[in-house]
């Protein structure tokens, strides 16, 4: 999606991207698994699409369905989205791996990238601070999470923005930053948080999971997450609803409660 607009104000600058990868932890360096995971850092940006295809579903909704092809051993990635007449667009994103030998996924998820004028967030979920699957962290890395969220929405001073519901549960997080800003690469960077300058932008993770964070200690296999908290290559599918809205007009904890 290209353009989504309320009220004539454009709520992104670019719509759900798929999202494989987050920044790498001190325990993921620690662990040495930077390098064997990185074949998920560009999969979503470089994927091929091979086929667009749509259903009248009935007289107001309408099915979209992306296919594509990522660079990871000849894995597919289907994105569907379901447009309803009320203006609520569900998205869904289905991965299939190309083999079972691939290494596990940093991330499941999307991206959506906003003005910078959306940075007033309100969500439903665990909190007030971070959370991840089994830790918190700190240092410019992976930062800023909440987990088992069930709405989220983003608006601007004027009360206008954009609602994310899950469908049931969503992992999110939204900086002024990107995912490439918190990631030095292969190599672990000794850099500070004063070292990142912040982006004229919204970077809105929405993520099926993240990989927990590990750090039994901070080296070795001991520094990498649990089995339980980790993302194996396998097939992943998940769904979240979203729709602009104006404070004015509704309340974004009311319109969460609809059921489609």
């Amino acid at each position: 999606i290209t353009s989504f607009r309320h009220h004539r104000q454009e709520l992104w600058q670019t719509g759900p991207a798929p999202a494989f990868w987050r920044a790498p932890t001190d325990n993921d360096f620690g662990a040495e698994i930077v390098g064997t995971l990185s074949v998920w850092r560009e999969a979503g940006a470089a994927r091929r699409v091979t086929e667009v295809s749509f259903e009248q579903i009935t007289p107001s909704k309408i099915g979209v369905t992306i296919a594509a092809v990522l660079p990871v051993d000849g894995s597919h990635y289907h994105t569907t989205y379901t447009i309803l007449g009320s203006g609520d667009v569900i998205v869904e994103g289905h991965l299939i791996p190309g083999s079972t030998t691939l290494p596990e996924l940093p991330r499941f998820g999307m991206d959506i990238v906003l003005p910078r004028e959306f940075d007033q967030v309100t969500w439903f979920g665990r909190g007030p601070h971070e959370n991840y699957e089994d830790r918190k962290t700190v240092r410019p890395q992976e930062n800023g999470n909440r987990a088992d969220v069930r709405w989220i929405s983003l608006t601007n001073k004027d009360g206008l923005g954009l609602l994310a519901v899950g469908m049931p549960l969503l992992s999110v997080s939204a900086h002024h930053y990107l995912t490439e800003d918190f990631d030095p690469g292969d190599e672990k960077a000794q850099r500070h948080t004063y070292d990142l300058e912040p982006r004229d932008l919204v970077s809105l993770h929405l993520d099926y999971r993240q990989m927990g964070l590990g750090g039994d200690t901070s080296w070795g296999d001991r520094a990498r997450p649990h089995p339980r908290y980790r993302l194996p290559a396998t097939e992943y599918s998940y769904r979240y609803r979203l729709r602009p809205f104006s404070l004015t007009e509704h309340d974004p904890a009311e319109l969460a409660r609809e059921r489609f």
